[in-house]
């Protein structure tokens, strides 16, 4: 990853209040003990497998011998060492063929993988293996390390090896290679790097002796908790598991996480986790979606690769956006289990198959929300699509978001710059009787006038401006918030109509084309726009309004009346939020509050009439003692089982 990249995110973390102190190791710099004396009541260990298993064959601590995860750590440290002319790789996994990648960048003329399988056993990643054989990397199948050979001084002059050949399977599914007698060879070199495997080190166990060990010299953890034998301790990543991913140690401190939280307050670290996935589950096929290869990265040309920089480069936005859908439109499960963790009341179950089911009803609300318009579709007089500066307002609220893609920093889509003139047009594609579209969005001014606001808060040398037709604050308070914005937060409002906007093809940059108040067409230039669109209903609300009877307006939004806005023209078929119009958050809630009211007085003359009267007299237990665990059927057909602390009165009617 590039430094700077990775500085980015290490900083990121840290700004969130996470402390670090490097130069510290635990058993030298640092005990368990000391930790909990300083006040700690929760320790995560997360130190990784940080040293090269052995070969476990004579000379193997010769010179020139280094094993391939150091070798990796001292390139990436910029360190200095040694040029090989010669080197033997010994291993298939990633780490093997990183290495030999990095000796041939160190300078070294001749390297060669040993790898005692096939290709087909190999586990490194595929494009790895074909990008270390295009740059130049030999590989040496079916073939073991026997003896490291050294000359008079105890320096590495080659290896010898043994051929292998391929018997049943093991434990891990490959096959077992088996040693081929007499076909004993030697390879010369200077420099031998075994990348067999890593192991925790040796040194860490020295200072926690009373932590327990696996079988496989790893922390011995709890599969769930990732609790260690010694109370308050956790732990997870390579440490926990042996060599794996960047993905499963991430997952492994989210778990330990979790634990962590529940200890430190007193509660059960394993309640509700452990969720196992379904061992025959069978996913239907997805329909219309045609199968298509997973995208290439473009790389370097071979020629270009002469020291550390990228190999593989990002995507086009061509590519990327084709990828993204393939990859996310599938719309099934994936299986994750987080919403079974997440079920307080364990209502969910996998196994259950899809069911049609006729309900009747006795009123319907519809909150169905709504599209934003397309400002690509609007003759392209604001250039979006085109010019790579001009975005809409969601687009810039993701970019003003902590969790967005830039983190909370406003950048410039064309050149990654921080903009300084920012300009927001109103009106895009509401307000527009031409194109039937004659509603006011409602929201869109005190959104505008909120971003801009923030956007200075982010970076005091914005100049953020403002083209309306007119305001509408819709709200309490909201006008107010206005007139601070316009004189005290240092946002320009110009009452006008823009007639266009146009990019400057060498800077980027975009010139607004208005009519003023008096009349007269002006220009300002601005680093980017962004354009307040307005809201619609999606084709879906329209097609279920229409299946329903009820009346659209000429906005295509749910007619109602000024007295009844919540009622549509089809008694019994009420309407809240975005469908009936747009409105804001707290506008939405107190009309789902009156739909609510008004399909609660429909209803009114059914209640309980689907209750189910138990008939049965009360049983007691050895104690005397009325039971306090029922099991009660309703007729809606949900089973609610183990009700703990309810008690049970013969004749009683359930309030299910």
């Amino acid at each position: 990853m590039p430094r700077d990249v990775l500085e980015k995110e290490i900083n990121h973390i840290l700004s969130l209040g996470v402390e670090a102190k490097t130069d510290t190791a635990l058993g030298t710099g640092i005990t368990l003990q000391e930790l909990k004396d300083r006040g700690f009541k929760a320790t995560y260990l997360a130190v990784g497998c940080q040293k090269g298993a052995r070969l476990n064959i004579p000379n193997e601590d010769s010179d020139g011998v280094i094993q391939g995860v150091d070798l990796l750590r001292q390139a990436a440290l910029g360190k200095e060492l040694d040029t090989f002319k010669k080197a033997v790789v010994i291993g298939g996994g990633n780490v093997a063929v990183d290495a030999s990648r990095t000796l041939l960048r160190l300078g070294a003329d001749n390297v060669t993988i040993l790898y005692r399988r096939s290709r087909d056993e190999m586990p490194a990643y595929e494009e790895e293996v074909a990008a270390a054989i295009e740059e130049g990397v030999k590989i040496e199948f079916l073939a073991a390390p026997a003896e490291v050979q050294t000359d008079a001084n105890g320096k590495v002059q080659g290896l010898k090896c043994i051929r292998m050949e391929l018997g049943p399977a093991d434990d891990t599914g490959r096959r077992r290679p088996v040693p081929v007698a007499g076909s004993e060879f030697v390879v010369e070199a200077d420099a031998i790097v075994p990348a067999i495997g890593q192991i925790i080190d040796p040194d860490f166990w020295d200072g926690v002796r009373d932590l327990e060990m696996s079988p496989w010299n790893t922390i011995q953890v709890d599969p769930v908790t990732y609790a260690t034998s010694i109370e308050g301790v956790f732990a997870g990543g390579d440490a926990g598991t042996g060599p794996a991913t960047v993905v499963e140690a991430v997952a492994a401190g989210r778990e330990a996480s979790i634990s962590i939280s529940r200890y430190l307050n007193g509660e059960d670290m394993a309640e509700a986790r452990g969720a196992k996935y379904p061992s025959d589950r069978e996913y239907p096929p997805i329909p219309e979606m045609p199968s298509e290869a997973r995208a290439v990265n473009p790389v370097l040309q071979k020629s270009e690769r002469s020291g550390f920089d990228v190999v593989e480069l990002a995507f086009s936005e061509e590519e990327a956006l084709r990828e993204a859908n393939r990859c996310l439109n599938c719309g099934v499960c994936s299986e994750c289990m987080e919403c079974v963790k997440a079920c307080p009341a364990e209502a969910i179950d996998h196994t259950l198959e899809d069911e049609f089911l006729d309900v009747e009803v006795g009123s319907v609300i519809l909150s169905t929300g709504y599209d934003m318009i397309d400002p690509s579709k609007i003759r392209g007089e604001f250039s979006y699509g085109t010019a790579a500066n001009v975005i809409t307002n969601m687009e810039f609220e993701r970019m003003l978001s902590a969790s967005g893609p830039s983190a909370g920093e406003v950048n410039r889509p064309s050149d990654g710059e921080h903009p300084r003139n920012l300009a927001w047009i109103q009106c895009v594609g509401s307000r527009d009787p031409q194109r039937n579209m004659p509603h006011c969005s409602s929201i869109c001014c005190m959104a505008s006038i909120k971003e801009a606001i923030i956007a200075k808060e982010h970076d005091p040398n914005v100049e953020p401006t403002i083209f309306y037709m007119d305001i509408r604050a819709y709200g309490k308070d909201f006008d107010a918030y206005y007139e601070r914005a316009k004189n005290e937060g240092g946002v320009r409002f110009i009452r006008s109509m823009v007639s266009r906007v146009v990019e400057d093809p060498k800077t980027k940059d975009l010139s607004i084309i208005y009519l003023d108040e008096n009349q007269q067409f002006n220009t300002e230039t601005f680093d980017m726009v962004i354009l307040a669109v307005g809201l619609t209903t999606s084709e879906e609300s329209r097609n279920l309004a229409e299946t329903l009877g009820v009346d659209l307006n000429e906005s295509h939004f749910c007619a109602t009346s000024s007295f009844e806005p919540v009622q549509t023209s089809v008694p019994g078929v009420f309407v809240a939020g975005m469908i009936p119009g747009p409105k804001d958050i707290p506008q939405t809630v107190m009309e789902a509050s009156a739909a609510a009211g008004a399909s609660s007085q429909l209803l009114a003359s059914a209640r309980n009439t689907l209750t189910t009267q138990l008939e049965f007299p009360p049983q007691r237990d050895v104690s005397g003692e009325e039971p306090r665990i029922g099991v009660f059927v309703c007729r809606c057909g949900i089973n609610i089982a183990n009700v703990v602390d309810v008690p049970i009165v013969a004749g009683s009617t359930s309030p299910m």
